[in-house]
């Protein structure tokens, strides 16, 4: 049984579908649906503006420009992937197979935010209720 993360900072696990690893899983047959990709897509561009614009921002000189570079380098493949995966369609035999691939690098970012990017901007005065909030009304 998997067990759900503890909510830390920015993050909350009720909030886990509007995370930038949303709707990478596959059917139960392991092929993703057409739906399913057209979602994550979706979902995937409104977080990484999010982050570009608001958060990457607010933490860049307190994390460092090697790990913001890297992610920036990340957002811009997944842009690369995403803007393919929009133009090709259903009808592109690789569309599986490059969406599998857009979720490896999604879920590669994940950790390196988790486990890098996000500790060191825990030790800085940021004001992070503020900043959630500011990327929440981005949403909406």
């Amino acid at each position: 049984m998997r067990t759900v993360p503890p909510a830390q900072g920015l993050y909350d696990p009720v909030h886990e579908h509007d995370s930038c690893g949303v709707a990478l899983v596959a059917t139960l047959s392991g092929v993703a649906s057409h739906a399913l990709i057209g979602q994550a897509l979706t979902e995937l561009k409104i977080h990484a503006a999010i982050e570009e614009e608001i958060f990457y921002p607010s933490v860049r000189m307190h994390v460092g420009a090697d790990i913001m570079n890297e992610a920036d380098e990340e957002h811009h493949v997944a842009r690369v992937l995403i803007a393919e995966l929009d133009r090709d369609g259903r009808g592109n035999d690789h569309r599986n197979a490059k969406f599998t691939v857009l979720a490896e690098s999604v879920r590669h970012h994940i950790r390196e935010e988790e486990n890098t990017m996000l500790p060191k901007a825990k030790g800085a005065e940021i004001d992070f209720e503020a900043l959630g909030k500011k990327m929440l009304d981005r949403k909406a």
